[in-house]
């Protein structure tokens, strides 16, 4: 018979076959009030968002703006803002609840750089970029001054 590979199944039969028309390249979940969601990010340049627990295999949002490659995604720590990195410069604040809207876009003056990551706490969150340089982000300035 078959080779045993020794991975073990997921703890819950969920998963998308297809669920991106590339390559899926960041993955976070919910919390608080976001807590029932997935959110996907993708080399399709777009972010998705799923109720895992609902069992539903069709996205309940697809989040379109980003014009490259999604690298990171990243949700707050009270689970009411996501944040998106792209290779297109620019990181994308967004609602992390219905009706998920972008509420900015934020992207350095000057030279486009690829924004490799992202991590977002309370009030401020965090960029890396192919530059080599890790800059702070208040998200209070950055819906002020963001682009929307």
């Amino acid at each position: 018979p078959g080779r045993s590979t020794g991975a073990k199944k997921p703890h819950r039969e969920w998963f998308v076959e297809g669920a991106h028309a590339k390559l899926v390249s960041a993955l976070c979940f919910g919390q608080g009030p976001s807590g029932e969601l997935l959110f996907s990010g993708s080399w399709d340049y777009t972010v998705k968002v799923w109720n895992f627990t609902q069992g539903s295999h069709l996205p309940v949002k697809m989040l379109v703006g980003h014009k490259a490659r999604i690298s990171a995604i990243s949700i707050s720590t009270e689970g009411r803002t996501l944040t998106s990195a792209s290779g297109d410069g620019t990181i994308r604040v967004w609602d992390a609840t219905n009706p998920f809207d972008c509420k900015c876009a934020c992207a350095e003056e000057g030279r486009p750089r690829i924004v490799t990551s992202v991590h977002a706490g309370a009030n401020f969150f965090v960029s890396g970029s192919e530059d080599g340089c890790v800059r702070l982000w208040s998200f209070e300035d950055a819906l002020a001054d963001g682009i929307a």
